[in-house]
Parts: structure tokens; sequence; C-alpha cells
């Protein structure tokens, strides 16, 4: 259990509210099973446990789902890029009929 314990410890950022509740959840429960608990109260400490567990991972989910900063920075900057490019290449193509094909036309009258 204690490797476990140590894998778990190394893991996570101890500064964290939610990891904070989720590591002494882990202490109290190893606590418990050295002695020796009834059925309930070892209930109650593995419903803690699980508790915390979620609320760790719920918000760890929340910060995936919304990517790191660089990536959504990275993800704006793209989505610039491309709407700059179905912008300019309409301009780019008429630009192109007006005056790249009429340049012609102008030197046969000079």
């Amino acid at each position: 259990m204690s490797e476990l314990d140590a894998r778990i410890h190394l893991r996570f950022k101890y500064d964290d509210p939610e990891t904070k509740e989720l590591l002494q959840s882990m202490d109290e429960l190893e606590k418990l099973l050295r002695s020796k608990p009834d059925d309930k109260t070892l209930r109650q400490g593995v419903e803690k446990l699980r508790v915390a567990g979620q609320h760790l991972l719920k918000d760890e989910w929340e910060k995936v789902k919304r990517g790191e900063q660089v990536y959504r920075r990275l993800l704006v900057s793209a989505r610039w890029a491309f709407y700059l490019a179905v912008a300019t290449i309409p301009m780019w193509y008429i630009y192109r009929l007006l005056v790249g094909y009429a340049w012609p036309a102008l030197k046969t009258h000079l």
C-alpha cells in the first residue's frame, strides 16, 4: 500500500484544495485500515475517498476539455489565419480579374 500511496502523492500538487482533500482521505483510510474497523466505518472512509476522487477527476476533466493555454492560443491563431485566407483569396481573384487581365488591354491602347 505504501508504494501506491507514494506514487499517488508524487503525481499531485499539494497546494490544490481538491488534492489536499483526496490525500487527506487516503491517509485517513490508511489509518482506518490499520485499526481494523467495522464495515460501516470502512464504507464511510471509502465513500469519503471516492467523493474526493470524483471532485478531483471532474476538475481535471474540465481542464482537459478546455485544453492547455498554449493550445487554446494556437487554435485561436489558426482560426484567424483561416478567416484571413478565406477573405483574401476572393479579393486576390477579383484583383487578378480586374487588373491582371485588363493590363494587356491597357497596353494596346497606349
